[in-house]
Order: C-alpha cells, then structure tokens, then sequence
C-alpha cells in the first residue's frame, strides 16, 4: 500500500464521520442564528465565528460514550469597564433558558451546551475597535470553510467562502482578494481569564500551510 493511500485511510478512521460533521453544523449552526435573531442579544452581537479543532479540521472522532464539539466565539460590544465578566454571560443567562434550560452551565471562561449529539463552547468577548468589528464581520472569519474546503482562505475584506463561490461576482471578488494585504488581527479579550487570548484565525493559516505541504507531497 502506498503512504499517500495509508496516511488518507488512516484519517479517515480517526475524523469524525459524516453523521457527526452534521451533527456538529447543526448544532453551532443552530446556535448561531439563534444568537443573531435574539432581539436583545443582537444588538450588543459584532459577530460570531468558529475556533478549535473543527474549524482547523483537526478535529478527532470521539470516543464512545463521548459527544463531538465545537467552540464559538461571540464577539460583543461590551466593554470591559462597564461590566465584569460574570455580569457580561449574565446577559446570556435569559437566551440561554430560553432554548437550551437544563443543558447549560458556567465553566470558567465559557458557557458549555450539553446537547444529546453534540457539545457547543461559547466564549464571549469584549468590544474590539471599529476596524477590528469590520474584519470580525467578514466572510474571512465567519465563514465555516475549513483547510480541506479551501486552500486560498485569507484575512482580507474581499474574500468568499467556498459556500458562495457559485454567485455572481465571485470570481471577480476572490482575484482581488490575492491582491490584498491581510489585516493584523489584535488579540480579544475573553471573561473569567485576566489574559489576552489571540483569535484563532492565525491558527487558521498554519492549518491552511499544513494541507497545502499534504497536497504538494502527494500525502
């Protein structure tokens, strides 16, 4: 058996299957939206995006008896001198009971969501600046495309996720993309830690080089 086909069936036995892909869109897909269309967290909402190992897609198949997960990050408007980070969740607490009572809890710098098929982390941070708010807003960070859907991802306004790369204008958008030069995302501050924590789109591109070394090695 060659490598290249040995390294693929070996990644295939230790990902997670296409029934718990689906699952785990689901879940923070769910999540999203629902975060989006609450009248009153929407307002205080800059944006959500993906983090973790399965936005990497490093993720791991779980063991039995375990669920998948995912991390999603909430970027706010909240700022730090106005409130504390438990008064920050706090604000998530009548959200929370409202479509998720008896699955959630506090823990630590997170809010975890128990759900039968899956577990969602939800990290809440603090207002970023107004140049920081457009890039948190672009497809570049709230896009679900992963370093196996697309091997161009950058950080820059004109990028289109993989979903939309059928519309019109596309191909256009994504030639000046190339052309770009990609923000410096500034660390966002995160509840419950006294610490910065970097946004996980750099770790991003170390995944995106790490497919592209696979591929140009035939692995």
């Amino acid at each position: 058996m060659e490598l290249p086909t040995y390294f693929s069936d070996f990644l295939a036995e230790i990902r997670p299957t296409k029934n718990q892909r689906n699952e785990l869109k689901t879940g923070h897909t769910t999540l999203r939206n629902r975060l989006l269309q609450d009248a009153a967290l929407a307002k205080i909402i800059v944006s959500t995006f993906l983090q973790g190992s399965y936005r990497r897609a490093t993720a791991v198949r779980p063991h039995e008896g375990k669920r998948s997960d995912v991390d999603i990050v909430v970027v706010t408007t909240l700022r730090e001198e106005d409130y504390t980070p438990q008064a920050a969740m706090d604000l998530f607490v009548p959200f929370l009971d409202r479509h998720y009572k008896g699955k959630w809890a506090f823990q630590g710098r997170s809010i975890g969501i128990n759900l039968s098929y899956v577990d969602l982390d939800l990290v809440i941070t603090s207002a970023p600046s107004e140049v920081e708010q457009k890039m948190l807003r672009s497809a570049s960070v709230t896009s679900e495309d992963t370093p196996e859907d697309v091997t161009d991802w950058r950080l820059v306004p004109s990028y289109v996720s993989f979903a939309e790369r059928s519309l019109p204008g596309a191909t256009a958008r994504l030639l000046q993309a190339r052309k770009e030069a990609e923000w410096q995302p500034a660390p966002l501050r995160i509840p419950q830690r006294k610490r910065e924590h970097a946004v996980e789109v750099l770790d991003h591109r170390i995944a995106i080089l790490l497919v592209e070394m696979r591929q140009h090695f035939g692995v």
